[in-house]
């Protein structure tokens, strides 16, 4: 058998002879998902409780709302902690990064920097499109903070990975 015989019996071979053209045909595809979109849970926050000033101290509030702080008796019996809440829509089975930033709290002219800790760095959104994750944090206060109800903000990122 020939050289051409055999390489016209390989399939998808587009044969020319000396001087034509040849030509095959290529394939492409593409994946449409919906776009990520997150959403604060309404009513949700991160709180770090009542903390009794005058001294130095510590307070993370893990992911799940459980508080700890660095000083016994530096948060208030019976304060009220808790993790925030987020919830995600998008693509079925789709896994995205989530990201949260460092925040301040304010009272008047004071400030308290803390730092936020989500659930996870990723997380998957389940048939549907649907996903909820939780974000913690921690704060150390130096004892000098005077008291006063203090509220901030922070930022929350999610894309799809």
């Amino acid at each position: 058998m020939g050289m051409l015989a055999v390489l016209a019996a390989l399939p998808g071979a587009a044969l020319a002879a000396s001087g034509e053209r040849s030509t095959a045909t290529g394939h492409a595809s593409a994946t449409v998902v919906e776009p990520i979109v997150l959403t604060h849970t309404d009513g949700a926050a991160l709180r770090f409780g009542t903390i009794v000033s005058g001294e130095s101290v510590s307070v993370a509030i893990d992911a799940n709302g459980t508080a700890r702080a660095s000083v016994t008796g530096a948060q208030m019996p019976g304060s009220a902690t808790t993790a925030d809440q987020f919830h995600v829509t998008g693509g079925n089975e789709r896994s995205f990064a989530i990201i949260t930033s460092r925040g301040t709290v304010h009272s008047a002219a004071n400030s308290i920097a803390f730092e936020t800790q989500p659930s996870a760095p990723s997380a998957e959104s389940k048939t549907g499109g649907g996903a909820t994750f939780s974000v913690g944090g921690s704060m150390t206060l130096s004892g000098r903070e005077p008291p006063g109800s203090y509220r901030g903000e922070y930022i929350a990122t999610i894309a799809y990975d």
